[in-house]
């Protein structure tokens, strides 16, 4: 542990964008602002992990969160998270990175049945676990069935003696009834111990505001629907009985969050992603004042989020609550099919700007016709980037964990590289 902070504990706390070449001698480019947001815009397998994402975790000593579909940056990383006097959690449902079971976070607890916003915070998980209703001609189901929701977490809070999941508000609209306190595991079977309380909310749901019993079997099935990503157990344990503290989150603790989910499962549980994503949006807009490091926010395959308000409001409007996001995206069009109407703004308010090389001809034409003279006549070979950063545009060497002299004996081995790639030499 020692040898490794002396090898690291000479490294700016900053983001390495890249190496100048304009001299001599190779000179990295630190960007160790603050604030501002970053971006970076690059095709699939064009090396994303091995130039952005592992030299931020290797070298950036404030708290991070970060998207990790394959569990690739918490195999390189969290050795070095853990160095740097952090705590380490990480959300993996799906087992992807061992066998242990990973930490838990419920949604709902970002409710406090006590505080005047109670409502609102609960229409915030509602509204995470719907569908983007933008783009449909008729939203008044989801809108009722997104009022169903709310109505109902809200009446677990009231009359549960447990802190309420997400599983029991499926259960709950489904019309099942509710174990108020799991059974007593210690207890001789047969005993005349109590039983477990059940409750129901029923009668939330048959009031008026949901009309008729026709329409509101449809409000129902709607909300049933949207929920579906719960059917999982292993979903529905990783929403419950939280390891990860919300307060930790808005106070800017020292530690490291890795949300892992397998490619394969980045659209059927996208949900799942959200709601992680949005409630830690949530607690970190929760803040007062900026905490003593910025918390940095990785965001791998932000396409696979769809359209989230609340990631839109921390590019647009939460520069200075402490958080930096760093998003990455495939090609333009993502973004333009993500946020139609909001793009430019939200590439605009990212103060450094990351473009890869194109692979296809659309894509070149797309990338240089939005660069423009920026992008150099001959387009960007493999190894180079184009860097917008506080007004100047630059043409950098891309960062490599594996091969900068600098990540030497920092990062611990990548199952997803052969060894031999793995030299520590430039």
């Amino acid at each position: 542990m020692a040898s490794l902070m002396s090898r690291t504990n000479n490294l700016p706390n900053g983001l390495l964008l890249g190496w100048s070449e304009e001299t001599a001698s190779a000179t990295p480019i630190w960007d160790t602002s603050r604030e501002g947001h970053l971006i970076t815009i690059a095709p699939t397998g064009a090396g994303k992990g091995v130039s952005c994402a592992i030299p931020a975790l290797l070298t950036w000593q404030g708290p991070a969160i970060v998207i990790d579909p394959k569990g690739e940056n918490y195999a390189v990383t969290a050795r070095r998270r853990r160095a740097m006097g952090h705590l380490v959690h990480r959300l993996d449902p799906f087992r992807i990175v061992g066998d242990r079971r990973g930490d838990t976070l419920n949604p709902l607890d970002l409710i406090d049945p006590n505080a005047d916003d109670f409502q609102d915070n609960a229409a915030v998980v509602a509204k995470l676990c719907m569908q983007d209703n933008s783009t449909l001609a008729d939203p008044f189901w989801d809108e009722r069935a997104t009022a169903m929701i709310v109505a109902v977490i809200c009446e677990l809070f009231r009359v549960m003696k447990r802190q309420p999941t997400l599983k029991d508000v499926q259960e709950a609209i489904r019309g099942a009834p509710i174990n108020d306190l799991p059974e007593n595991p210690l207890l001789p079977r047969g005993s005349e111990a109590p039983k477990p309380k059940c409750i129901s909310v029923r009668n939330v749901i048959t009031t008026a505001e949901f009309s008729s019993e026709r329409t509101r079997a449809s409000i129902m099935a709607t909300a049933q629907a949207h929920m579906g990503f719960l059917r999982s157990p292993a979903v529905h344990t990783c929403l419950t009985d939280s390891t990860i503290t919300l307060d930790d989150i808005t106070a800017g603790a020292m530690q490291t969050i890795y949300i892992i989910l397998p490619p394969e499962k980045l659209i059927t549980h996208a949900k799942l992603l959200r709601l992680w994503v949005g409630v830690m949006l949530a607690a970190i807009s929760r803040r007062r004042r900026a905490p003593p490091q910025p918390t940095l926010f990785l965001l791998d395959e932000a396409a696979q989020l769809g359209p989230l308000s609340e990631l839109k409001v921390a590019l647009t409007l939460m520069r200075s609550y402490g958080v930096r996001v760093w998003t990455f995206w495939q090609d333009l069009s993502q973004i333009k099919a993500t946020y139609p109407n909001e793009w430019e703004s939200i590439v605009n308010n990212c103060s450094v700007q990351q473009y890869f090389g194109a692979k296809s001809p659309p894509s070149k034409a797309s990338l240089r016709s939005y660069l423009g003279d920026a992008l150099p006549k001959d387009d960007l070979t493999d190894m180079q980037q184009l860097i917008f950063d506080g007004g100047a545009t630059k043409v950098l060497k891309r960062a490599s964990y594996l091969l900068d002299p600098i990540f030497a004996g920092v990062a611990a081995p990548n199952p997803f590289h052969a060894p031999l790639r793995q030299t520590g030499q430039r």
